[in-house]
Protein backbone atom coordinates (compact mmCIF):
# COMPACT_ATOMS: atom_id res chain seq x y z
CA UNK A 1 0.00 0.00 0.00
CA UNK A 2 0.88 3.55 -0.71
CA UNK A 3 4.32 2.40 -2.72
CA UNK A 4 4.78 5.62 -4.49
CA UNK A 5 7.88 7.87 -4.77
CA UNK A 6 7.39 10.63 -2.40
CA UNK A 7 5.83 8.53 0.24
CA UNK A 8 9.14 5.68 0.18
CA UNK A 9 11.25 8.39 0.02
CA UNK A 10 10.19 10.01 2.92
CA UNK A 11 10.44 7.34 5.52
CA UNK A 12 13.15 5.35 4.34
CA UNK A 13 16.66 5.25 3.83
CA UNK A 14 16.10 1.92 2.49
CA UNK A 15 17.06 1.65 -1.19
CA UNK A 16 16.38 -1.73 -1.41
CA UNK A 17 12.76 -1.89 0.00
CA UNK A 18 11.20 -2.18 -3.64
CA UNK A 19 13.19 -4.82 -4.66
CA UNK A 20 11.85 -7.05 -1.18
CA UNK A 21 8.74 -5.82 -1.91
CA UNK A 22 8.88 -7.66 -5.48
CA UNK A 23 9.49 -11.08 -4.23
CA UNK A 24 6.15 -11.98 -2.13
CA UNK A 25 4.55 -10.23 -5.11
CA UNK A 26 6.12 -13.18 -7.74
CA UNK A 27 5.36 -15.67 -5.22
CA UNK A 28 1.31 -14.62 -5.35
CA UNK A 29 1.71 -14.28 -9.06
CA UNK A 30 3.43 -18.17 -9.57
CA UNK A 31 0.07 -19.21 -7.07
CA UNK A 32 -2.31 -17.20 -8.70
CA UNK A 33 -3.29 -15.49 -6.02
CA UNK A 34 -4.66 -11.95 -6.64
CA UNK A 35 -2.47 -8.80 -6.33
CA UNK A 36 -3.58 -5.12 -5.21
CA UNK A 37 -2.38 -1.89 -5.24
CA UNK A 38 -3.75 0.92 -3.05
CA UNK A 39 -2.43 4.39 -3.22
CA UNK A 40 -3.95 7.49 -2.51
CA UNK A 41 -4.69 9.12 -5.27
CA UNK A 42 -6.62 12.92 -6.14
CA UNK A 43 -8.10 14.77 -8.89
CA UNK A 44 -5.99 16.61 -11.57
CA UNK A 45 -4.54 19.19 -9.80
CA UNK A 46 -5.08 18.32 -6.54
CA UNK A 47 -7.68 20.22 -5.22
CA UNK A 48 -8.24 18.32 -2.15
CA UNK A 49 -4.51 19.66 -1.23
CA UNK A 50 -3.92 22.54 0.35
CA UNK A 51 -2.05 24.75 -2.16
CA UNK A 52 0.95 24.72 0.07
CA UNK A 53 1.41 21.61 -0.09
CA UNK A 54 4.12 20.16 -2.77
CA UNK A 55 4.71 16.74 -1.16
CA UNK A 56 2.01 15.23 -3.69
CA UNK A 57 2.64 17.60 -7.10
CA UNK A 58 5.46 14.76 -8.23
CA UNK A 59 4.74 11.82 -7.08
CA UNK A 60 4.91 8.53 -9.49
CA UNK A 61 2.20 5.28 -9.41
CA UNK A 62 4.22 1.89 -9.50
CA UNK A 63 3.93 -0.12 -12.84
CA UNK A 64 1.66 -2.76 -12.64
CA UNK A 65 1.55 -5.89 -14.53
CA UNK A 66 -1.31 -7.11 -16.52
CA UNK A 67 -2.71 -8.95 -13.71
CA UNK A 68 -2.38 -7.06 -11.20
CA UNK A 69 -5.34 -4.25 -10.21
CA UNK A 70 -4.98 -0.88 -8.72
CA UNK A 71 -6.77 0.79 -6.19
CA UNK A 72 -7.27 4.22 -5.32
CA UNK A 73 -8.34 6.01 -1.93
CA UNK A 74 -8.75 9.68 -0.69
CA UNK A 75 -8.54 8.67 3.10
CA UNK A 76 -6.02 6.77 5.24
CA UNK A 77 -7.88 3.30 5.29
CA UNK A 78 -7.76 1.34 2.20
CA UNK A 79 -11.19 0.69 2.41
CA UNK A 80 -12.06 4.39 2.76
CA UNK A 81 -13.49 6.17 -0.17
CA UNK A 82 -12.42 2.64 -2.67
CA UNK A 83 -14.19 -0.32 -3.87
CA UNK A 84 -11.62 -2.46 -2.18
CA UNK A 85 -14.58 -4.17 -0.49
CA UNK A 86 -16.47 -4.49 -3.78
CA UNK A 87 -13.56 -5.91 -4.95
CA UNK A 88 -12.99 -8.59 -2.11
CA UNK A 89 -16.00 -9.49 -2.20
CA UNK A 90 -16.68 -10.07 -6.54
CA UNK A 91 -13.35 -11.95 -6.16
CA UNK A 92 -13.90 -14.18 -3.28
CA UNK A 93 -11.52 -13.02 -1.13
CA UNK A 94 -11.47 -13.86 2.50
CA UNK A 95 -7.91 -13.28 3.79
CA UNK A 96 -5.76 -10.01 2.90
CA UNK A 97 -1.98 -10.21 3.30
CA UNK A 98 -0.75 -6.34 3.57
CA UNK A 99 2.40 -4.48 3.34
CA UNK A 100 2.65 -0.49 2.81
CA UNK A 101 4.08 2.55 3.99
CA UNK A 102 3.50 3.86 6.75
CA UNK A 103 3.44 1.69 9.19
CA UNK A 104 1.09 4.25 11.43
CA UNK A 105 -0.84 5.34 8.70
CA UNK A 106 -2.26 3.23 6.18
CA UNK A 107 -1.73 0.04 7.50
CA UNK A 108 -2.60 0.38 10.88
CA UNK A 109 -5.86 1.99 9.37
CA UNK A 110 -6.70 -0.88 7.25
CA UNK A 111 -5.80 -3.57 9.17
CA UNK A 112 -8.17 -1.86 12.17
CA UNK A 113 -10.81 -1.89 9.39
CA UNK A 114 -10.24 -5.28 7.86
CA UNK A 115 -10.52 -6.98 11.39
CA UNK A 116 -14.47 -4.46 12.08
CA UNK A 117 -14.98 -6.49 8.49
CA UNK A 118 -13.95 -9.93 10.11
CA UNK A 119 -11.58 -10.36 7.02
CA UNK A 120 -8.74 -12.11 7.77
CA UNK A 121 -5.11 -10.77 7.80
CA UNK A 122 -1.71 -11.04 7.53
CA UNK A 123 0.47 -8.31 7.91
CA UNK A 124 4.20 -9.07 6.45
CA UNK A 125 6.32 -7.11 9.20
CA UNK A 126 9.41 -7.02 6.67
CA UNK A 127 7.54 -4.98 4.35
CA UNK A 128 5.73 -2.30 6.01
CA UNK A 129 7.98 0.69 7.10
CA UNK A 130 7.23 3.51 9.06
CA UNK A 131 9.92 6.70 9.86
CA UNK A 132 9.98 6.23 13.48
CA UNK A 133 11.18 2.57 13.96
CA UNK A 134 9.55 2.44 17.80
CA UNK A 135 5.96 3.12 16.42
CA UNK A 136 6.85 -0.02 13.65
CA UNK A 137 8.23 -2.41 16.31
CA UNK A 138 5.26 -1.78 18.78
CA UNK A 139 2.33 -2.16 16.38
CA UNK A 140 3.98 -5.23 14.83
CA UNK A 141 4.94 -6.89 17.88
CA UNK A 142 1.86 -5.47 20.41
CA UNK A 143 -1.07 -4.21 17.86
CA UNK A 144 -1.18 -5.70 14.94
CA UNK A 145 -1.16 -9.18 16.78
CA UNK A 146 -4.67 -8.79 18.58
CA UNK A 147 -6.12 -8.27 15.12
CA UNK A 148 -4.72 -11.16 12.59
CA UNK A 149 -1.36 -12.95 11.65
CA UNK A 150 2.08 -11.00 11.49
CA UNK A 151 5.20 -12.73 9.73
CA UNK A 152 8.43 -11.76 8.78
Amino acid sequence: MDLIDNIIATPLENKDYLSHVSCPVTAAHEKSIPVIHITIDFRRNYPEVPRMNSFWASSRRPRLSLDEIAVSRKLISAFGSSDLEALRGSMGIRNLVMAGVATNGVVLSTVRETMDKDHGITVLEDLCMDSDEEVHRVLNSKGFPVSGAVTK
